[in-house]
């Protein structure tokens, strides 16, 4: 199942796309610990990242699956306007977010955590709101 905005209705009938703000609904201070788990995970299981404009790559070794999958169902709720889609499993995954052309900057934000170039608090100050 997709969130809203993918151009699919219930049980994958084509729907009218649902324009989807470019704002996270978490508070300042949530937003801050969420950003921390994603922070962690990168720490424990990036083994590499690629980035297009508007596309974010995350390459995570196996053993975080479950983890991995509940962080990012737990983002796409607050941050709809991202697209998130998972492959792979227990050896290994693939995590690709996806941002419209206004929201980029939550990529970049990601992609800082990524790459070990800011902290959790850094990229929710810089956050799109």
């Amino acid at each position: 199942m997709c969130g809203p905005g993918c151009g699919y209705g219930p049980a994958g009938q084509a729907s009218e796309p649902v324009e989807v703000p470019i704002a996270c609904t978490l508070p300042a201070g949530e937003m801050k610990a969420r950003l921390g788990e994603f922070e962690q995970l990168f720490a424990q299981a990036l083994t590499g990242w690629r980035r297009e404009p508007l596309v974010l790559r995350l390459e995570l070794r196996g053993g975080v699956e479950e983890r991995a999958r509940a962080l990012l169902a737990a983002e796409a709720e607050c941050c709809a306007f991202l697209g998130f889609e998972v492959e792979g499993g227990q050896e290994g995954l693939l995590v690709t977010v996806t941002a419209p052309p206004e929201a980029g900057a939550a990529l970049d934000g990601l992609q800082e955590l990524a790459e070990g170039r800011a902290s959790a608090a850094q990229v929710a100050a810089g956050w799109p709101r």
